[in-house]
């Protein structure tokens, strides 16, 4: 389990993270969310001693972590930092080194995250000839050569199509199956709707809601429910709920899981209804719920 309590840093005058704590236990995912210049970005280097806070402790298993190499992290930075002059191998290697892993552990490691990222491009190819995609999935592949107990993952979904996103995805719910603790930041907030099992919400340094996404969601109550639109609906909803026509479908918003579900039922009932779904509170609305005075 990792525990951060009170974590705070300054800039000079500018405040970039204030009194931030958080848990991630074994097999969770967290979702660290915000604006730029939420301080995201400074959380997790404050995380992986690349930056010192200010104020805060970090514990890993319930013991207290210096400033030093955090040999259970591995970490991926917003910025990717490949040497493009180097091979596959040599930099999978490089950071194999940089953990202080024998040859051995690092050729077999390499084996093992090749095959979890279906990647079949030859170690010896340039990591500058690669595609931004692939690039990426080496920069995951480098983060993860320890096999790490704390993940942090800063912006990973960028660069990546669509196939590759959902193999990320699946990697990393497999990952958290595992027993790793997860910490991802993601402007791609349906991602994070996918995958997350918490949220941190920052802005401007503060955090303004924190826990279980369940239960964010259920405390917002408001839900949607989708049907074609060229079904007449209006003489079915209450005044406080709105509609909106999209594409071919009229999304309905109502403020609470309860009232959507009496809803789908008395749409249910209309023969020309060809498609309904409920959906509840997304990642962004309740980003910007939470962020909004």
């Amino acid at each position: 389990m990792l525990e951060v309590k009170g974590m705070s840093k300054t800039y000079g005058k500018h405040l970039a993270l204030s009194d931030c704590g958080f848990t991630v236990q074994k097999h969770e995912i967290l979702g660290v969310c915000g604006e730029n210049g939420s301080g995201k970005t400074t959380l997790f280097r404050c995380l992986m001693g690349l930056i010192a806070k200010d104020e805060g402790e970090i514990r890993v298993g319930g013991k207290k972590i210096d400033e030093g190499v955090r040999s259970s992290f591995g970490y991926l930075p917003e910025q990717r930092s490949l040497y493009t002059d180097l091979s596959i191998e040599d930099t999978l290697v490089h950071y194999g080194r940089l953990r202080n892993m024998e040859r051995d552990a690092i050729d077999r490691r390499i084996r093992e995250l090749y095959a979890s990222f279906d990647f079949t491009i030859a170690l010896k190819t340039k990591v500058g000839s690669l595609s931004k995609g692939n690039q990426q999935k080496v920069q995951f592949m480098a983060c993860l050569i320890h096999d790490p107990q704390i993940v942090i993952l800063d912006e990973p979904f960028t660069g990546l199509d669509y196939v590759n996103l959902e193999k990320t995805q699946s990697f990393l719910m497999d990952l958290a199956k595992k027993g790793k603790c997860i910490l991802l930041s993601s402007h791609q907030y349906d991602e994070l709707d996918a995958i997350c099992n918490s949220l941190l919400i920052l802005k401007e340094g503060k955090t303004m809601d924190y826990g279980n996404l369940d239960r964010m969601k259920n405390e917002v109550g408001k839900c949607t429910v989708k049907v074609n639109s060229q079904v007449p609906v209006l003489q079915h909803l209450k005044e406080d709920e709105t509609v909106e026509i999209v594409g071919n479908s009229s999304i309905i918003q109502t403020q609470t899981p309860q009232r959507a579900k009496k809803l789908m039922n008395l749409l249910a009932k209309d023969e020309a209804i060809r498609d309904l779904a409920m959906e509840r509170i997304k990642v962004k609305e309740l980003i910007r719920l939470r962020c909004t005075p």
